[in-house]
């Protein structure tokens, strides 16, 4: 499995941090980065990606919208400095929730985890023989 990931972040700061994370993780085949969540909005419409890392409290959509809206389609990884949205934010689906300022090792751990949890859900091909 690639992980094609997208990054929503209105903070410039946030978004290169999580984005210089991203490039430098092994399981990360594609970075896409937004800090307009209206932009981001309309690319994951059509997109192949797979997970969305996507901070919560952002003007017009906040990382609550996108889990109700794309929690079934992606795996979703959130991240605020309010650890106090972690519980509702994993309720309605998130996979993963990132504290600010997160390290290196929360975020790959994270991709890790999302990796792991797609790759032992994936159908395993099934080979018949015949003889």
């Amino acid at each position: 499995m690639q992980i094609h990931l997208v990054i929503v972040d209105d903070s410039n700061i946030w978004l290169n941090i999580a984005e210089k994370l991203a490039r430098s993780n092994p399981f990360i085949a594609s970075v896409s980065t937004y800090n307009d969540p209206m932009d981001a909005w309309i690319y994951l419409q059509t997109s192949k990606s797979n997970v969305l890392m996507t901070d919560i409290e952002m003007p017009m959509l906040d990382g609550f919208s996108f889990v109700a809206m794309f929690g079934r389609k992606l795996q979703i990884i959130s991240s605020s400095t309010r650890e106090e949205f972690a519980k509702h934010i994993m309720k309605l689906g998130c996979s993963n929730f990132l504290s600010k300022p997160f390290s290196k090792d929360a975020f790959d751990g994270a991709i890790a985890d999302i990796y792991q949890k797609a790759s032992s859900t994936r159908p395993k091909k099934v080979v018949k023989t015949f003889g």
